[in-house]
């Protein structure tokens, strides 16, 4: 039987699943190609929104009513939005130049609405910017050289705090960002390429199944890389001002060929969640990341019933930016199938009661091209989008590949299909013993109970924006047919 969504959401109080819309906006400039949350996560909202020739920045007051709205014109087609940093009296915008790698910022006074353009360095030959992340009251813009070396300059606002070069012990670490950098879940600003994980947001597979991750924990810079059996990881501690190089390796009972192994990690909090499979087992190792000392194994077979699982196991399929239909894998020998081939994936969130709520499935992208171009591909790989608490929306005037959507959107030659498999399993603090306990209703899930409700078309948003204001998730998407912008709030 299929479903539209995760069948047992309906049958669950209203209350449960609330939404409201919070905000309808209508930018003056159209169409709108991209839109940016620019806040802090405790600030009045501010949203930035994109065209080919203007930036509107929207500022909206704490009952979501539009207080301000200052309009720039663009004065570098190739610039594109990498951070933020918010206080009380200036917004800073920081933008890196997708063609000469220069990196800039756009800061906007409150007072008076006005800016100013400041461009903070300039591109290097040889030099390849990566990503722009913010670490307590600066912002960390992180660049790469061929002598495997990660720069980080420290920005508040559009002073430079300070600039440190770290080099990098892991040899393949530049080669690797080059790697298949069309096939991340975010855009690359350069030749090189990593998915930044936002805690800010529940993440979804979507978000995570890519092989090279980015984390900020604290003051540390955490990239890892994973392989068949293996999980490489770069640490990065701006306060010591050292990098270090770790390698955790992974065996599985059932031991075949390792070159047909895959695998995938996350890191949440004080753990590292790693999955490896060769199709016919599936191990999670749970490790400490203070120690680095496993914690717990868990291992799922073919051909046995799954025993850490709260809920059933599903599959979700989207067709060109279609809503997910979702179905339920009847055993654990479909889900083989259908993990077989497939991007593992694992993501971990904790619980009001101490526990810890794992996503442990497998993303899958296929293209099929039209027989009067090419014959029909499956690929094993992801073009979705991840958005994370930034958020960012793709329209049809951006600069980004043709499959660059959140769930995947083809063209006229060709049909891109996306599907997941998956289950959740929900396990104790500390020790990660499963529990089997009745699973409460996730933010993602909503999400997805909302997009069923709405959008009667059947197809998603080009453009949508989700992230995190005082405890609570919004998520934003461009209403096409009547040009604004709707912002929803999900209740806890």
């Amino acid at each position: 039987m299929r479903f539209q969504l995760l069948f047992w959401i309906f049958s669950l109080p209203s209350t449960l699943i609330a939404q409201s819309i919070v905000g309808s906006f209508y930018p003056k400039y159209k169409p709108t190609n991209f839109v940016y949350k620019v806040s802090n996560v405790n600030k009045s909202s501010k949203l930035l929104f994109q065209n080919n020739a203007e930036y509107e920045v929207l500022c909206l007051d704490s009952t979501f009513q539009k207080s301000n709205s200052i309009i720039i014109q663009q004065t570098e087609k190739n610039n594109r939005f990498v951070g933020s940093m918010d206080s009380d009296s200036l917004l800073t915008l920081y933008f890196v130049n997708l063609k000469n790698g220069d990196f800039s910022t756009l800061s906007i006074t409150y007072s008076d609405s006005s800016y100013n353009w400041k461009t903070l360095y300039y591109g290097q030959k040889r030099t390849y910017f990566l990503k722009a992340v913010q670490i307590e009251n600066t912002i960390c813009a992180l660049s790469v050289n061929e002598s495997n070396d990660l720069i980080v300059r420290k920005f508040t606002h559009s002073h430079l705090a300070e600039t440190d070069t770290f080099h990098i012990d892991y040899q393949n670490f530049l080669s690797l960002l080059k790697e298949d950098i069309n096939l991340l879940n975010q855009e690359s600003f350069s030749d090189v390429g990593i998915t930044y994980v936002d805690y800010e947001v529940e993440q979804d597979i979507s978000d995570i199944y890519t092989d090279r991750k980015l984390y900020v924990r604290d003051d540390k810079l955490v990239m890892t890389f994973d392989k068949q059996n293996t999980s490489h990881l770069v640490i990065t501690d701006l306060v010591k001002k050292k990098s270090y190089y770790k390698k955790f390796s992974f065996k599985l009972d059932l031991e075949t060929s390792t070159s047909t192994n895959t695998g995938n990690s996350f890191l949440y909090k004080d753990y590292f969640f790693r999955v490896t499979c060769n199709g016919h087992q599936v191990n999670l190792a749970i490790i400490d990341f203070r120690t680095f000392k496993l914690v717990r194994n868990h291992n799922i077979y073919d051909d046995q019933p799954i025993e850490i699982k709260n809920g059933p196991l599903l599959m979700e399929e989207s067709t060109n930016g279609s809503i997910p239909k979702v179905v339920i894998i009847k055993n654990s020998e479909k889900f083989f199938n259908l993990v077989r081939g497939a991007n593992l994936g694992v993501t971990a969130h904790k619980l009001s009661n101490d526990t810890y709520e794992l996503l442990i499935g497998s993303y899958l992208t296929e293209i099929f091209t039209s027989p009067v171009m090419s014959s029909s591909m499956g690929l094993g790989m992801g073009m979705g989008f991840g958005m994370g608490g930034l958020g960012v929306g793709v329209g049809s005037g951006s600069m980004m590949d043709p499959y660059y959507y959140p769930n995947g959107v083809g063209n006229r030659n060709q049909n891109v299909t996306i599907k997941k498999a998956y289950f959740h399993s929900i396990m104790t603090e500390k020790d990660f013993v499963h529990i089997p306990m009745t699973m409460q209703t996730s933010y993602l899930d909503r999400k997805k109970a909302f997009w069923t409700r709405n959008f009667k078309s059947g197809r998603l948003p080009e453009i949508e924006l989700e992230y995190r204001w005082k405890e609570k998730m919004h998520y934003g998407y461009w209403d096409k047919k009547m040009s604004k912008f709707c912002i929803l709030e999900f209740e806890q």
